[in-house]
């Protein structure tokens, strides 16, 4: 299947439109510098030697999060004018604890896996052909290298609320990003990854992270996934069936990554 897609590099919730954060709010205009698990914020913990963020680094990198939010909210407060100063205000209070939750989560949970890569792009140039027979261009918000072993693992951070069922592979087709981006990450660092997450680090997520494992098993089910999807796109049972092929592949793989550009066909 030569399937050709560009992941969202925005971080919201996939499910059903009303879950998701209203467009002019601080945590929209602001993501790329200002929420939780933001390229900005770990630049900055990294440029302070506070990577990984554990216990002793914490009350330092608290301090950084709190300056950096100051920062952006001030920023993008002078060129926005919101109509509603009180509104702006409690947008970036509830962004702070989100950032100090995540912070504090890092701290507890996450200390022995050191950011390396940020809002990894791929594939922009050429996609990134996969055995499993897919393409692939977008961008990987964190990959991590863990401090004692030779492994990596890739994260997708989210805004939005976590799922009321943990997905074990692809969550039927609603997460493929894991295993995806695990597996392109492979190609580009030349080192195994050892997990793929969707990282729900927010209140509203409770700071769930969501990991797959990108074992043999999981390889084996992400390529019969696509091998079927291959199969329906061929239209091998005819003309509808191969058209209701193509739905269903947009469908899986939009569903996945928010309703971005995609290409099927052979």
């Amino acid at each position: 299947m030569d399937v050709a897609h560009r992941f969202r590099d925005e971080h919201e919730h996939q499910g059903d439109k009303e879950d998701r954060e209203p467009v002019a709010t601080l945590q929209e205009v602001g993501k790329g510098e200002g929420h939780a698990g933001g390229a900005g914020h770990v630049q900055q913990l990294q440029r302070a030697d506070l990577l990984p963020v554990n216990q002793d680094r914490l009350v330092e990198a608290l301090a950084l999060a709190d300056a950096v939010l100051d920062r952006v909210a001030a920023k993008y407060e002078e060129d926005l004018a919101p109509a509603i100063p009180r509104v702006w205000k409690s947008e970036t209070e509830d962004l702070r604890t989100d950032l100090r939750g995540w912070l504090q989560h890092a701290a507890r949970n996450d200390d022995d896996w050191k950011p390396v890569e940020f809002e990894k792009e791929f594939g922009k140039e050429q996609p990134v052909a996969l055995v499993e027979g897919v393409n692939l261009r977008g961008r990987i918000d964190l990959i991590e290298k863990h401090e004692s072993r030779n492994a990596f693992r890739v994260t997708d951070h989210k805004t939005g609320k976590r799922p009321d069922t943990i997905p074990r592979w692809v969550g039927g087709g609603r997460s493929l990003q894991p295993l995806l981006y695990g597996l392109v990450a492979e190609q580009l660092l030349g080192s195994p990854v050892e997990a793929g997450r969707l990282l729900y680090a927010t209140q509203r997520g409770g700071y769930t992270p969501v990991e797959i494992k990108v074992d043999d098993r999981a390889r084996q089910f992400l390529h019969k996934l696509l091998s079927d999807i291959d199969a329906s796109i061929a239209g091998s049972a005819g003309l509808a069936a191969g058209r209701a092929g193509i739905q269903r592949c947009k469908r899986a793989v939009s569903a996945a990554s928010g309703n971005s550009a995609l290409q099927a066909g052979h």
